[in-house]
């Protein structure tokens, strides 16, 4: 049970009805803008999952609160939710727990800022809710021959900044949900950049938010190369909805497995045939900046010094992991050049258990 005033936020404000009418109107402006995409592929009326195949509308929360994860304490008060989440439908818990098993989106309440006040959150979570209904990057992920490869969910993630940044002409995703992050130091309290210079391997951390950096950076350079910067006097509006159109029509090409470079492939092509091969050269250029044209190599090169801050590792039960392994390997591989008269190589790591959505999480 919820205390009186819902479940205050930062200097204890309570729960507010302006969040609904600013999503509300930023989800209406984000479905709106693909409808505008899809119209020019043929779709002349785009609709998501659950309005085209249950025929209902997609239901939207604003001010969430839970219990307390790190805890679990459910006779505790409710404390705000630091996130905001789309959820597929019918057999994800979460869906399953709160609203019946449908598509739906949640907005925390934000311990600071609320979530539902951020029109980059907004539209990323609702492409989310797009390529979902394409049925494409619906795999968090899979094993190929350099080990486990998460770019499935990485370029969902990556694919949902680009078109909130496209949207919102600027680079700068969730500057006003990023206040909740303690210690953020990014440029205007970002949660992501896409004009970063993260490369496929070197800046891979096996966690799809940080591996879709690449993947957006790419995409955003490609489209200032080809369209200009949205916030220049030379910016082709134009050219650029032509750009956002090209990836859309790339991403239904996808297989399941895909990864980066076949994606990137897939995108310039489409670039060229709705422009010409100048703009497609722009995207090769831009993907390979980032090393994920002519290939995306995880295997790094140790220098002495390129120690990894973070690396996420999977056990056998890994949704990325073939059923039954016995092993796992890791999401990046090093290549390690040994002295003549060296015989042993010494690593040195310090392991964290990872807690889950809903708290808890086993012991590495």
């Amino acid at each position: 049970t919820a205390p009186n005033d819902g479940c205050p936020g930062k200097m204890g404000q309570a729960l507010d009805e302006f969040s609904e009418q600013h999503m509300y109107w930023h989800v209406a402006n984000t479905y709106a803008f693909f409808r505008g995409l899809f119209a020019t592929l043929g779709n002349a009326d785009f609709k998501l999952r659950i309005s085209a195949e249950m025929q209902k509308p997609l239901p939207v929360a604003v001010n969430l609160c839970t219990i307390n994860l790190s805890t679990l304490d459910f006779a505790g008060p409710l404390v705000p939710f630091d996130n905001a989440f789309f959820s597929p439908g019918a057999g994800n818990p979460i869906s399953d727990l709160l609203i019946g098993g449908q598509d739906s989106i949640m907005f925390g309440q934000g311990s600071v800022t609320d979530f539902a006040y951020d029109a980059d959150v907004i539209s990323h979570e609702f492409t989310h809710a797009v390529i979902d209904t394409l049925g494409k990057l619906t795999l968090p992920g899979f094993e190929d021959t350099q080990g486990l490869n998460d770019d499935p969910g990485a370029m969902n993630e990556g694919l949902a900044d680009y078109f909130s940044s496209a949207l919102g002409g600027d680079p700068l995703v969730g500057e006003y949900g990023g206040k909740n992050i303690p210690g953020n130091g990014a440029a205007e309290g970002a949660v992501r950049d896409l004009t970063n210079m993260d490369l496929c391997a070197d800046d891979r951390w096996g966690e799809v938010h940080q591996d879709s950096q690449s993947f957006s950076a790419s995409l955003w350079a490609a489209r200032v190369a080809v369209a200009g910067d949205p916030k220049s006097a030379g910016f082709d509006a134009a050219k650029a909805t032509i750009f956002d159109t090209a990836v859309l029509a790339a991403i239904q090409s996808f297989p399941d497995s895909v990864d980066m470079p076949t994606a990137a492939t897939a995108i310039a092509a489409e670039v060229e045939m709705r422009l010409d091969a100048a703009a497609r050269a722009s995207v090769e250029s831009a993907f390979g900046a980032h090393k994920l044209l002519p290939s995306c190599d995880r295997v790094i090169a140790w220098t002495g010094t390129n120690k990894k801050n973070v690396l996420f590792l999977d056990g056998t039960d890994s949704a990325n992991a073939p059923m039954g392994a016995a092993k796992v390997p890791g999401y990046v591989q090093w290549k390690i050049d040994l002295p003549p008269d060296a015989d042993s190589i010494t690593a040195t790591a310090t392991l964290m258990a990872q807690s889950s959505l809903l708290g808890g999480g086993s012991a590495p």
